[in-house]
């Protein structure tokens, strides 16, 4: 058996304005994961998740960017029958990248399984392509987000700033005041 995991992402500011190419602050959102576990299994491919449970040719077509994801992974890797179980904390349809946070961890997984190891740019390209098939137009903030795990000023079709925080300084503009 392999792991892969993958966190969700919060935008901060600039949520739906980035997908027309307006900038974003993006972070990892840490205390939301999803695990992926993949285990031998002797005659087909299959996949588990809340939302479905059966072979991987039959998945329905709301996961047919994962589905094509995992397809492209096992034809480079190797076509061992695996089972592909998503064990998700984060709640789809809430503007936190579940799909993105789902790709990367099977992505992470499957490479695990195999024994080979993903750059983070090829990890990005696979999520990439599976968000296009789920999203039509993703900005692409999701996938960036989740697969470097890092907080980022995005633009789409620009270059990348990862944002620093220090710790120590995160909230000390913020003052307490006893209203009592």
């Amino acid at each position: 058996m392999a792991t892969g995991s993958a966190t969700a992402k919060l935008i901060l500011c600039g949520e739906h304005a980035v997908v027309y190419g307006e900038p974003a602050i993006s972070v990892p959102f840490t205390q939301a994961v999803i695990q992926t576990e993949v285990i031998q299994t002797e005659k087909e491919t299959k996949f588990s998740s809340a939302f479905y449970t059966g072979g991987l040719k039959n998945m329905p077509d709301f996961l047919e960017g994962i589905k094509q994801m995992v397809v492209s992974i096992l034809t480079k890797l190797g076509d061992a029958p695996v089972l592909i179980r998503v064990l998700s904390e984060v709640p789809i349809g809430r503007g936190l990248g579940s799909s993105a946070a789902v790709s990367t961890s099977i992505a992470r997984a499957l490479y695990a399984y195999f024994g080979k190891t993903i750059s983070n740019d090829e990890l990005l390209e696979l999520v990439n392509r599976s968000e296009k098939i789920a999203h039509g137009n993703p900005s692409g903030v999701d996938a960036v987000t989740v697969v470097t795990g890092k907080p980022i000023w995005f633009e789409k079709n620009k270059t990348l700033e990862p944002l620093h925080f220090k710790k120590e300084n995160l909230f000390s503009g913020c003052r307490y005041r006893n209203t009592k």
